[in-house]
């Protein structure tokens, strides 16, 4: 019984690193999108609100939260 819950425990394991995807990408999207945030509130502060779908959406990608 604890020997298949072992072996049940390392399949999903190799499946989950199997299945992790490169979001290298989506970092350095999501930085961009921080930057671009970071600017907006020290230069238009009224339009800061325009990046954060940016910044949060990639944010959530590059943690493959979705």
């Amino acid at each position: 019984m604890r020997i298949q819950k072992i072996v049940s425990l390392n399949i999903y394991i190799n499946k989950r690193m199997e299945a992790q995807k490169n979001t290298k990408k989506y970092w350095i999207i999501c930085f961009t999108w921080t930057l671009i945030l970071v600017a907006l509130i020290i230069f238009k502060r009224e339009f800061f609100w325009v990046a954060l779908p940016g910044t949060f959406t990639y944010f959530a990608k590059a943690m493959d939260l979705f």
